[in-house]
């Protein structure tokens, strides 16, 4: 078993806390945040009077589309292949612009 020996060839650098200004600290383009602001928006305008009705999206749609429940906006989660047979039926759906708070 080889010894565990420090080693001076790999040191991490320190950047010392004046230049941290200097360093840009933005990950983003002025152009995607612009881009997330306004999907954000549309994301907005299309829930806004709309019904969150979970993972339960396809039924919901079976049941508004066929007259078993009444015709409202709605919104939830599904599966690719789900929403592909919603599509066959007739049952118009599209996804939501992304919500990227949630991702963060």
């Amino acid at each position: 078993m080889a010894p565990s020996v420090a080693r001076t060839d790999n040191a991490t650098t320190v950047v010392p806390a004046e230049f941290i200004n200097d360093i840009p600290q933005s990950l983003i383009s002025d152009e995607e945040r612009e881009l997330r602001r306004r999907l954000a928006e549309l994301r907005a305008e299309m829930i806004k009077d709309a019904e969150d009705v979970g993972e339960n999206f396809a039924e919901h749609a079976r049941k508004i589309h066929f007259g078993e429940s009444d015709v409202k906006q709605i919104y939830g989660r599904t599966t690719l292949a789900d929403a592909r047979e919603l599509l066959d039926e007739g049952i118009g759906v599209l996804p939501l612009p992304p919500s990227f708070d949630d991702a963060n």
